[in-house]
């Protein structure tokens, strides 16, 4: 681990700051010349394949990892008005997300407290009427109760007893999150390790792009592990990846809060700002000269680019399933206001070069996620029962450590935890 960085006044903290840059342009060669994992890199134990195949560890983290975590749940242009809703089913209930009359995003369970019927159906709404169809009780988008039909009929019915119940949401800038304990972290503290860097990306300014949705017939975990490591690049994208990046360089970095992040450096060194796409100004040198790529706890990767970038989120639907959503988001391109819903209709309002880079990384997209149904199928015949990781896999394991952390080591089913191995690999700032 690298001796501590003095903290700096500069709103960009250490993305800006020379010593920082140096040292991982450092870590990168290092990178280059070494032999073997570095002395402190402990051997570590094979990931136990049940974890991913099991119907024990599925519902623990139906039980303890999905409820106690910070989950992207939407996008401020989602919600740009007052009465703006989003339904929103990925964080293992249907929950409504609505724009109050004081601009504050607001998230309730899509339940009415009568006899749980649902509030809305519709994934948006411009104009939400929080009204269960099922016999009318209607809520303000505070959550109080204030309309109940024929209440003559009801004996001591209190409406302020029956508020809808109210989920954490808060934002980072314009990235809002869901967390279904009542007890969670601020947000700002479960991101501060990532923090500083993003804040380069200028992402309160960024145009949402593109919204869409790639099933794969394989564990969450399993999609997840393919983003997290290069030792893959130069054997399944031989002719797109492995032409930009060189993995032999990677230099990864483990983060408090089970994040992590890895910088890979382009084989072209330094690249400027590509014609017909905007630059974000603020970006630093080491994204220029590398790709930087981090990993949010517990199921969120970004591969960021000074010239926009995806965002991909792993949602498991079954033990063997995932939904993966790719968004997209990018500098303004003058043509539209930052609030434009563009992400509703691409197609349309997109330039010819924004359709080519999203085609492109659909392509990488395959080729990342092609082996996964055969990994997947695999897994379940019981012909593996462990995984073997390397020193490029660190991230993979580092993501398991995280998992046991928040379902609790007594959650854990027997034989199924990883043996906590990192912790004294991981920075903090």
């Amino acid at each position: 681990m690298h001796e501590a960085l003095e903290p700096l006044d500069d709103c960009l903290e250490m993305a800006v700051d020379a010593q920082y840059t140096q040292y991982i342009k450092q870590k990168i060669e290092q990178a280059y010349q070494r032999e073997a994992p570095p002395a402190d890199f402990p051997q570590l134990t094979d990931i136990p394949v049940s974890r991913y195949t099991s119907d024990p560890f599925w519902q623990a983290e139906q039980q303890h990892l999905w409820p106690k975590s910070w989950l992207f749940a939407a996008h401020a242009h989602e919600l740009p008005n007052v009465g703006s809703s989003k339904l929103w089913q990925d964080g293992g209930m249907p929950i409504v997300m609505v724009k109050d009359e004081q601009q504050k995003i607001r998230a309730f369970y899509n339940t009415c407290q009568h006899r749980g019927g649902p509030l809305v159906v519709d994934e948006y709404s411009d104009n939400a009427r929080l009204r269960c169809g099922y016999h009318g009780w209607t809520y303000n988008y505070d959550g109080e109760l204030i309309g109940v039909p024929d209440r003559r009929d009801f004996v001591g019915l209190n409406l302020q007893c029956h508020k809808l119940e109210e989920l954490s949401c808060e934002q980072w800038g314009n990235w809002i999150f869901v967390n279904r304990d009542k007890n969670a972290q601020p947000l700002m503290e479960f991101m501060a390790p990532i923090e500083p860097e993003l804040q380069q990306f200028d992402l309160d300014n960024l145009q949402f792009y593109d919204k869409h949705s790639i099933h794969i017939a394989a564990n969450w975990k399993a999609c997840c592990d393919s983003f997290m490591e290069t030792y893959h690049v130069r054997h399944i994208h031989p002719d797109t990846v492995d032409q930009l990046l060189d993995h032999k360089g990677t230099v990864i970095s483990l983060l408090e809060q089970g994040h992590n992040k890895m910088y890979t450096p382009n084989r072209a060194g330094f690249i400027p700002p590509q014609d017909g796409f905007n630059d974000i100004a603020s970006v630093g040198e080491l994204p220029r000269i590398s790709n930087l790529a981090y990993s949010l706890f517990p199921n969120m990767v970004i591969p960021l680019d000074a010239g926009g970038f995806p965002m991909l989120l792993f949602w498991p639907i079954d033990k063997s399933h995932t939904r993966m959503d790719v968004l997209w988001f990018a500098p303004t391109d003058g043509a539209h206001d930052a609030s434009d819903q563009v992400w509703k209709n691409q197609q349309q309002k997109l330039p010819p070069q924004w359709l080519e880079r999203l085609a492109l990384f659909d392509r990488v997209l395959e080729e990342d996620v092609q082996f996964l149904p055969w990994q997947q199928q695999s897994m379940e015949t019981g012909a593996i029962k462990g995984m073997p990781l390397s020193y490029l896999e660190q991230r993979i394991y580092h993501r398991n450590e995280a998992i046991d952390q928040t379902i609790g080591l007594d959650n854990i089913p027997e034989g199924m935890a990883v043996s906590p191995l990192l912790d004294g690999l991981i920075e903090k700032y």
